[in-house]
């Protein structure tokens, strides 16, 4: 009861606070982990991608809920906060750098650009290939029956830390599996930068274990297919 107090009082002051250096830290932090979790279960991931990389506060309110219908009030709250945090935390630039609109991932034919914050990025010498996730990456790297190129010309290889977009070495990330997040084509190896920052997903999305790149296998990427299959 207190909490819906709370939460209705804040909806009150919304305009003022949102984005008020004041409000809460330790209310926007729980607030915007529930917006995370309304948002990986009701929203259009596509559209709210889109939303991300949008700062105006009137047009985020108005796209929420073109991605994310029938939502309450409360609800709302929660999403609006999280996206702004993310706009704050994680701008764009942070990321592989510019993703060609109309690039397609070589493995499953998606456009990349729709998915930037789970891209992954395959370099020979400047010509860059672009992936919609770590794992349609790693297909395209071990599964050499399907995908033939010359391993031994690949320059780079890149991924993105889930939490700071900031892109590493796909070689030296920690990556978690098994989580409750789900990437654009379905189950994720999740990348971090940190062994820390993995074992602070793992705890938060019920996930199973942390993995190294040298511990990915082809069989393991199958078995994360069929569960998407299923």
């Amino acid at each position: 009861m207190m909490q819906k107090i709370i939460l209705f009082l804040y909806l009150l002051l919304l305009p003022t606070l949102l984005f008020c250096e004041d409000f809460s830290r330790a209310m926007q932090t729980k607030l915007s982990t529930r917006g995370e979790k309304i948002a990986n279960i009701y929203c259009d991931k596509e559209k709210l991608q889109l939303i991300t990389l949008n700062k105006d506060k009137e047009k985020i309110t108005k796209s929420i809920k073109n991605a994310c219908p029938d939502l309450d009030k409360d609800e709302l709250l929660s999403l609006e906060i999280y996206i702004s945090r993310q706009n704050a935390t994680h701008p764009r630039e942070k990321t592989l750098g510019t993703i060609p609109k109309d690039a397609k991932c070589p493995t499953c034919g998606m456009i990349v650009s729709l998915y930037p914050k789970w891209a992954a990025e395959m370099k020979f010498g400047d010509r860059s290939i672009f992936f919609d996730g770590v794992k349609d990456m790693m297909r395209y790297y071990l599964q050499r029956a399907d995908f033939v190129y010359e391993r031994k010309n690949i320059t780079q290889m890149r991924v993105q830390d889930f939490y700071t977009l900031e892109p590493l070495d796909a070689t030296k990330a920690f990556y978690v599996i098994g989580s409750n997040v789900r990437g654009p084509m379905g189950n994720e190896f999740i990348p971090f930068y940190s062994y820390k920052g993995a074992k602070t997903f793992l705890q938060d999305h019920h996930a199973r274990s942390i993995i190294k790149f040298e511990d990915i296998t082809p069989k393991m990427i199958k078995n994360m297919q069929k569960v998407h299959l299923k």
